[in-house]
């Protein structure tokens, strides 16, 4: 058995990595706002069975000939129009049932911004919607966890970093 092992080359890998270990990459931006009164979520209905109708994440696909800070950015450029915000890279998320389509990781970035100082597109982005975090309870695919895992590491950040 050892003696299989040593005789694998990298075209029986790749061989593997092709019919074994294909996976999507998403992103997952979770945009969080505040005004005066709460600490909102950046959200968006979901149009995919069997979540249609929930809460959403703002994602996309990851395309090939970009970075994942690329994907992040236009992700966040092309669902709200904003540009030139600061966002940071929090976790990686890959539970084999975690969406319905199939096996998809999905790399989570968060986001923070004084709401008032900046201004949602108008155009094709009606399903967007500024909730309130501790008015959540549930949300499509994982994406719950995903915000409270960036909820903690926003609060570490603010600790670390007032």
């Amino acid at each position: 058995m050892e003696n299989n092992h040593r005789e694998k080359n990298i075209n029986s890998w790749l061989s593997e990595i092709n019919s074994e270990a294909k996976a999507a990459i998403s992103i997952d931006c979770v945009i969080f706002g505040y005004n005066e009164n709460s600490l909102n979520v950046l959200t968006i209905k979901c149009n995919m069975p069997p979540y249609e109708g929930q809460l959403s994440l703002i994602g996309d696909v990851l395309r090939g000939t970009e970075t994942l800070d690329e994907a992040a950015a236009r992700i966040i450029k092309k669902r709200t129009g904003l540009s030139d915000i600061y966002f940071e890279q929090v976790e990686a998320f890959g539970d084999p049932g975690r969406h319905p389509l199939g096996r998809v990781i999905t790399i989570s970035y968060y986001s923070m911004l004084r709401i008032s100082d900046h201004k949602l597109a108008d155009e094709g982005h009606k399903d967007l919607k500024w909730v309130p975090v501790s008015k959540i309870e549930k949300m499509a695919f994982d994406h719950y966890r995903i915000l409270n895992t960036s909820y903690k590491r926003l609060k570490k950040r603010i600790q670390e970093h007032p």
